[in-house]
Order: structure tokens, then C-alpha cells, then sequence
């Protein structure tokens, strides 16, 4: 009749409480949904009550002073025999046969002792309303206080009240029975859970580990769930390593809990669907190894439509954070159609093997982005300079907006992808290595760009488009086109590796078409030029217009297309207005040619060159 855990610990879990708290999960609504459940049946007159209860579940241990019903037919003595440890009929069959108008109890402990780890839970003034045919219309905790002492330091929270509606109690009972696993049946539909539920003022704090979270409220609803096919247990696991828990989410000794992934986030996660959740005002603290702290917070955020680990909308407002690497404040973030499928995959076989993951592991597939007012003020850590280092300070930068989408999905794979971001800004005054300080020489004092990507991919063809403008105000443009061939779903694999090596060896280039758009930044560098140089600009112009003329044939081998590429690049620099590059490839060019690039000539062999100062481009100049 008892649990390990509770279901709504599940649910904090989705909200990151279980970060904190591993490895049990803190029983926010245990006693509600488990030992002292309730009893459902049509509210009468009478009154029954039992006192000193004390109900073994496993590794649990309830305690409740007092248990009161009302409205019910049960005398005191039909109660205390429903939590007779020898009772031989099961929980579920037992809330079938209850019913009450209202549960009371002031106080209920939970005591969970395993492999070292004493985990203590106090539920204050619980109450359930109108029990009846294994179901309550309502239930209502005043306050928890959870406490988790183990060799590793203390774990401490409380949250405040604790509000849910239309609660499946028999549902809740076949969820956390005992001897269960991690399985859950996708095909099987889910059944109504719980209708509603809040949790409001929720503090933990690993003081050991100097982590702490706050959630200023929770609510939820629409809460569908299917009980396991066998009931989550962390005992298995736990005596694999007594040192890996209770230190938060950054133990800065001990590796994952190898065989625990799917205790921690898989068997109830798995098991349920929300219709909709939000967060207001979380505010996260973690210490990395190096006792540097890692702060992140959101004033609210949100998802829709969470089944078995995807999420039909996701939405963050006002989210900050700060790490040593990593700074930024964000107005807007909202995801679309996210499935963390692949990700919980590889995150469980890194577990379970204790291996090194990529950063592919922790993105989530996901078919819509939008970002708004994105406000990175550190990005990397300084590097000091040395002698063979001139040091770099942090990038910092501004994004106005981005958006990515995957859409025209075929055999369950997007066909086109599109990507845009507007106003990438870059403080000049602020960044000064590399290309910005080069910017900064021409008298620039910021960077402003704007890009757009496009890649559609044709399956009846096997044809590939790339498409990409970037726009740098009051600099220039820059136009980019690519038509390949031969490309096959297996070139979009990242499954199998032989798999994508051999249709990424078979594509082929058929052609590429660049435009330049002069939009200043040739003629400061010009003038810069100039002044270095000592010398009038259209003197400096003459002298770079001939030498290319001359060195870029050269540097391309010096035949005919080389040439045609050199008298293009010596008009420009002549009249810096707009260059026009298109490079067909009758053959296609694979990535074997691509080792050709140290003998351009013959590379230049394999392609067919025309260009243009103008907006469209003139016959082709065969050679």
C-alpha cells in the first residue's frame, strides 16, 4: 500500500526540483496519493477516526497522529482495520470500498531509510474532499518540510500549499505499487489523473553543495497517466554507490549512478501526459567542481502537451543567467513541437556506461524556434596574454531575434529548414580581438547583421538547395547558392556513421553562385590602405587593380578560368560596387576533389566560370 515515492514528485522533477534532490524524490503529495490515501464512497452522517497509525511501505515508514473522516459509514474500528498490516486485500480494492465526505489528518511523517540515507517528510493539515469509487474531487496540504541527511551533508525544503482536483486515487495506487519498472506502453491510452494541481512557495537548498532552488508557484493540468507495467525502485541501484547521492546536481567527487537514469527520469515521466504547465519566478543556484557558481532564473515559464518526453510548445520569459563562461539575459524564448526522445537515449547509455557525452546529447529535436532580445554580455572566459598570446577578453553581443524551423517533414524527417536572425550586434568599443578589431580600424563602432538561410531538400530528386544572404549594415551583403545532387536520407543520418561517410562521399557540387554587395566596408579598407600606405587612394586603387590582375591568375593556376576570376576581382576593386561569381559543375564535384584545392588548376579544370558587375549575370564564359 506504500511507495517509494510520489507521483507529483514526478512533476516537480519536470520543473527541476529533482535536480537537487537526488536520488529520492521529495514526496510533495506522497501521504496524499499513497499510505493514508483516502476512502471513497457517498458522504453519510457518521464519523470515524483513527489515531497512531504507523503504515510500513517498503523502505517507508508513515506515522500519522490522526486520521479523521466525515460524512462516512465506516465506524472507527472498519478504519483501523483498513490499515491493519495484515490486511490481505490490495490498496486498490480497499479505496473501491471507501467512500467519505472529508480526510483529515494534521500531520503525517514520512520516513524513507536506504544505504545510508535517512529522508524525512512532514505533511501539515492534509485534507481530501468527497471520496468516493477510488477517486477524491479535492485535496489540500497547508505545508511539507522534507529533510535528506546522508554521509555526503543535509538536503532541506519546504514548500507551501499543495492544492489538487479531480484526483484518481485507485489510478495513483497502481502507479506507485510496489515490485515496478521502468516500462511505459505509448500505445496504451492514459487515463484522467488529476485534473488540476498547484504547489506554491517551493525552497530547496543543498547547503553542502551550495545549490539551491525557488519556485514562487506551480500549477498544472490535465494530468493523464498509465500506471508502469512494474513500480519504480531506486533500491536496486542505490547500494552501487552509497557516495553518488545527496550532494545535488553537481556532486563534485562522484560520477551518475550507473542503472539509476531511468529511476531518476524515466518510469514516472514516461508514465504520464500534461496538458499544460507553468513556473513563475524559479531562480536556481549550482556550484561547479570548481566552487564557481552557476545562477539561472526565469519569471515564468511554460509547456503544453507533454507526453513521453516531447512537448508540444515550450515558453520562457525573462530568463537570466550567469556562469563563469557564460552570461545573458533573455526577454523571450518559445520552442515547438521538442522531443527529448534521442537526447534521454543517450543521456541513459552515458549513465549506465559512465561515459563522456557531446553536446548533441542535450539538444533536443525541436521544429520551431523563437528567440527574442537576446543579451549575452560574456561569452568565453579571458585569456590572458603572453608572449606568444595577445589574450582575448569575452565576447559579448546582442540578438534581436532568431528563428529556425523544420518543416515538410518526409519518412518522419524535415525536408526544408529555415533560419534567420535579425540585428546581431556587436559592440566594437567593447570587443576588441580579431575581426572586430580590424572593423574598428576602418571606424567602425559597431557590427550589425542580419542573415538568412533556407535548405530545401527535394527526396524524388535528391536534390539539395542552400541559400544564405548576410547582410552587415552599412558594409555590405553577401549572397550565397548551392545546388547538389545525389543526395540521399542517409545523408541526414547521425545514427550511423559508415552510413552518412558513404552518402556524403557519393553527393556531389553541381553549382555555386556568390554575390558581393558593397555597401562600404571596400572603401574604408581602401582608404585605410591609403593612409597606412602613404599614398592617394586612386594611386593605391591602380596599383591593387593591376596586381590582381596579375597575382590572382596566378595563386589559380593561370588558366583560362583563373584569369577570367582575376580580371572580375580587378574591376571590382576598380569600381567596388558588386561581384558576381557562378561556378557550374557539369560533373559534380565530390569531396575527393576537394583535394584538388592545392592545385586550383585543376580544380578550375573541373568548372565552368561566369561573372558579372551586375545584378543579373551575363552568358556563361565557358573554358
Amino acid at each position: 500500500m506504500g511507495t517509494k515515492r510520489s507521483l507529483p514528485a514526478a512533476i516537480v522533477l519536470a520543473s527541476g526540483a529533482v535536480l537537487l534532490l537526488a536520488p529520492f524524490h521529495p514526496p510533495i503529495l506522497g501521504s496524499l496519493l499513497d499510505s493514508f490515501l483516502a476512502v471513497p464512497a457517498r458522504a453519510q452522517a457518521s464519523h470515524a477516526y483513527a489515531k497512531d497509525l504507523v503504515i510500513e511501505a517498503g523502505a517507508t515508514t508513515y506515522r500519522i497522529k490522526q486520521l479523521d473522516l466525515s460524512g462516512t459509514a465506516l465506524q472507527s474500528a472498519d478504519l483501523a482495520a483498513l490499515f491493519d498490516p495484515k490486511n490481505p486485500r490490495s490498496l486498490q480494492e480497499r479505496l473501491q470500498q471507501l467512500g467519505a465526505g472529508a480526510l483529515t489528518a494534521p500531520e503525517v511523517i514520512a520516513e524513507t531509510k536506504r544505504d545510508g540515507y535517512v529522508q524525512t517528510v512532514i505533511y501539515r493539515n492534509v485534507s481530501l474532499n468527497t471520496l468516493e469509487a477510488g477517486r477524491a474531487t479535492a485535496a489540500r496540504i497547508n505545508r511539507t518540510e522534507l529533510k535528506l541527511a546522508g554521509p555526503n551533508g543535509t538536503i532541506e525544503g519546504t514548500y507551501g500549499a499543495v492544492k489538487a482536483s479531480g484526483i484518481d486515487l485507485t489510478l495513483a495506487a497502481q502507479m506507485l505499487g510496489a515490485n515496478v519498472s521502468a516500462g511505459s506502453d505509448k500505445t496504451v491510452a492514459r487515463a484522467p489523473f488529476l485534473e488540476t494541481l498547484e504547489i506554491s512557495d517551493v525552497q530547496l537548498a543543498n547547503q553542502e553543495a551550495h545549490s539551491r532552488l525557488t519556485i514562487e508557484a506551480l500549477r498544472a493540468r490535465d494530468i493523464k497517466a498509465q500506471a508502469p507495467a512494474t513500480a519504480p525502485s531506486t533500491e536496486p541501484h542505490m547500494a552501487e554507490s552509497k557516495e553518488a547521492g545527496a550532494k545535488g546536481l553537481l556532486d563534485k567527487d562522484q560520477p551518475a549512478v550507473p542503472g539509476a537514469f531511468d529511476n531518476l527520469a524515466g518510469t514516472l515521466p514516461a508514465s504520464l501526459d500534461i496538458g499544460a504547465m507553468e513556473a513563475d519566478k524559479l531562480d536556481l543556484v549550482l556550484t561547479n567542481p570548481q566552487n564557481q557558481p552557476l545562477h539561472l532564473s526565469f519569471a515564468k515559464g511554460a509547456f503544453t502537451n507533454y507526453s513521453a518526453f516531447t512537448f508540444g510548445t515550450v515558453h520562457l520569459q525573462d530568463v537570466g543567467l550567469q556562469s563563469p563562461a557564460l552570461a545573458f539575459t533573455l526577454q523571450d524564448l518559445a520552442l515547438r513541437d521538442v522531443d527529448f526522445t534521442t537526447v534521454r537515449t543517450l543521456l541513459r547509455e552515458a549513465t549506465e556506461n559512465n561515459t563522456m557525452i557531446g553536446l548533441q546529447a542535450i539538444l533536443p529535436r525541436v521544429d520551431q524556434l523563437d528567440l527574442a532580445k537576446l543579451d549575452v554580455s560574456k561569452f568565453g572566459e579571458k585569456v590572458p596574454a603572453t608572449d606568444q598570446d595577445p589574450g582575448r577578453d569575452p565576447l559579448s553581443f546582442k540578438v534581436e531575434h532568431l528563428h529556425t524551423e523544420r518543416s515538410q517533414p518526409f519518412e518522419e524527417m524535415p525536408t526544408r529548414i529555415d533560419g534567420t536572425i535579425t540585428h546581431l550586434l556587436v559592440d566594437l568599443d567593447k570587443n576588441h580581438s580579431g575581426l572586430f578589431k580590424d572593423l574598428a580600424s576602418f571606424g567602425y563602432k559597431a557590427l550589425d547583421l542580419s542573415s538568412q538561410l533556407a535548405v530545401v531538400w527535394t527526396p524524388d530528386k535528391q536534390q539539395l538547395n542552400v541559400d544564405n544572404v548576410i547582410d552587415a549594415k552599412n558594409m555590405g551583403k553577401v549572397t550565397l547558392s548551392a545546388l547538389l545532387t545525389n543526395i540521399s536520407k542517409q545523408f541526414f543520418s547521425s545514427k550511423d556513421v559508415e552510413t552518412t561517410r558513404h552518402a556524403t562521399e557519393a553527393a556531389r557540387l553541381k553549382s555555386a553562385e556568390l554575390t558581393i554587395d558593397n555597401d562600404g566596408i571596400f572603401d574604408k579598407f581602401l582608404s585605410q590602405q591609403a593612409q597606412a600606405q602613404n599614398k592617394p587612394l586612386a594611386d593605391l586603387k591602380r596599383s591593387y587593380t593591376s596586381a590582381a590582375a596579375v597575382v590572382v591568375p596566378i595563386l589559380l593556376g593561370n588558366g583560362p578560368g583563373a584569369k577570367l576570376i582575376g580580371a572580375a576581382v580587378s574591376k571590382f576593386i576598380a569600381d567596388p560596387k558588386k561581384l558576381h561569381l557562378l561556378a557550374t559543375m557539369p560533373d559534380g564535384l565530390t569531396l575527393k576533389d576537394v583535394d584538388l584545392i592545392q592545385t586550383p588548376g585543376l580544380l578550375l579544370d573541373k568548372i565552368e566560370i561566369q561573372v558579372s558587375h551586375e545584378s543579373q549575370t551575363a552568358a556563361p564564359q565557358a573554358h
